[in-house]
């Protein structure tokens, strides 16, 4: 081959492999670049033009410094040291439009063989615009949410010592409520105790004018008037007393002597108590055996108290000539004392409010005739309640009413 033609072939070599760079510096995301020994650019790939929109002659000639900026993260200046490798130094631009452009620029300085001179640097840029604009607006989102974070943060503050304040303001109300509540129970069992004192004396008089304990009384409306004496007299000191006992249930301050003991002789001495008054009707009280049956622990003579009285309720409200049956057993674990008048009948709403309205009307057949009628429904169950058990009436055509009183297993021995 001779040497024009062996030049030729060069040639053509030559051209397909500079071909062959710009097809794969078209093909690449990164614009390709290269300097003279003065940093200005000699050449640059057609990739420039889709991401600034300038033609490589456009730039060509130019300096990165004169085309835009190098910039650290924290906004100084950063231009690489062009004799030595970098990579990724952040350029900032802008496009033909005017807009901000972000590429990192990575180069190697080249060097003459022979000399050693530096001839320039060769390098790529890689656009991160996209990047930056995400990072910027991740940073801006949570520059906000911190925002919104110490406002809500603040509010919650005040909230809290907003909400702080009224808790004080109820606590002292409660305080001070609860010192009014002392200070009116305790002037109620101050007159309570008053009331009884006098009408202690009042009912001790009256029954020895009717026992004529000192003589006898010549006129018998004397006689007719001190049986009405002690009969009011009875019946307001019952009543105190369950004003005294509501008072003292109010104000948590209700004492309770509990104690050990078995229930079938205290439902034995309330019967014999009540004895002569259902007598007087014909009315036979059955008692079941209850000797079996476990021991309480409560308050004793409450709980016998509390059973007089719904043993007085049932004799007043029971037919001559009639029933009623006290029976008692083991109940999952607890225990329950019925007492049943199937004679009496209760409609709902008479049940309701004797069970829920204290010195109701509904009961005023109690104090109809008696000198004593004991407490009333609702005394019994809130004292039934506060001794730890349950008070409950239930009534029918059929089967009569029925008084139920139920302590748990707690209260069993």
């Amino acid at each position: 081959m001779s040497e024009k033609e062996q030049v030729t072939d060069s040639a053509i070599k030559i051209t397909d492999l500079q071909r062959r760079l710009d097809d794969i510096t078209r093909l690449v995301s990164d614009w390709v670049w290269e300097t003279d020994e003065h940093l200005r650019l000699t050449y640059v790939s057609h990739r420039i033009f889709e991401l600034l929109g300038l033609h490589p002659f456009q730039v060509e000639g130019q300096t990165f410094t004169e085309l835009g900026a190098f910039t650290a993260w924290d906004g100084s200046n950063s231009e690489p040291r062009w004799r030595s490798p970098f990579r990724d130094v952040e350029f900032s631009t802008k496009d033909r439009g005017g807009q901000d452009r972000s590429f990192l620029i990575s180069g190697l300085p080249v060097y003459d063989p022979n000399t050693g001179a530096f001839c320039g640097v060769r390098g790529t840029a890689e656009d991160i615009t996209e990047r930056r604009r995400v990072e910027s607006d991740l940073k801006r989102s949570y520059e906000e949410l911190e925002q919104r974070v110490d406002e809500r943060t603040q509010e919650l503050s005040l909230e809290i010592q907003e909400r702080k304040k009224i808790e004080m303001a109820l606590r002292q109300s409660e305080a001070q409520a609860l010192q009014d509540s002392a200070a009116k129970t305790q002037v109620l069992r101050n007159v309570s105790h008053e009331l009884r004192t006098a009408l202690n004396v009042i009912a001790g008089f009256s029954e020895s004018m009717q026992s004529e304990l000192y003589g006898p009384l010549q006129n018998e409306r004397y006689q007719e008037y001190a049986d009405g004496i002690y009969a009011s007299g009875k019946r307001l000191l019952d009543m105190i007393g369950g004003f005294a006992d509501l008072t003292a249930l109010g104000g948590g301050i209700l004492e309770l002597k509990e104690e050990m003991f078995d229930l079938a002789p205290l439902v034995a001495d309330v019967v014999l108590q009540l004895s002569s008054r259902a007598e007087e009707n014909a009315i036979e009280i059955r008692q079941d055996d209850m000797a079996s049956l476990p021991r309480l622990y409560l308050d004793k003579n409450r709980l016998e108290q509390m059973l007089a009285s719904v043993l007085l309720h049932a004799i007043r409200r029971a037919s001559p000539g009639g029933c009623i049956t006290i029976m008692a057993q083991s109940l999952e674990g607890g225990l329950a004392v019925t007492i049943e008048n199937p004679a009496m009948v209760m409609r709902e709403a008479e049940m309701r409010i004797a069970l829920e309205e204290p010195f109701s009307p509904a009961q005023s057949w109690l104090y109809r005739t008696e000198v004593s009628a004991g407490l009333d429904l609702f005394m019994v169950r809130q004292l039934a309640q506060a001794m730890g058990g349950e008070f409950s009436l239930t009534s029918s055509e059929e089967s009569g009413s029925a008084f139920t009183f139920s302590f748990p297993k707690e209260k069993i021995a």
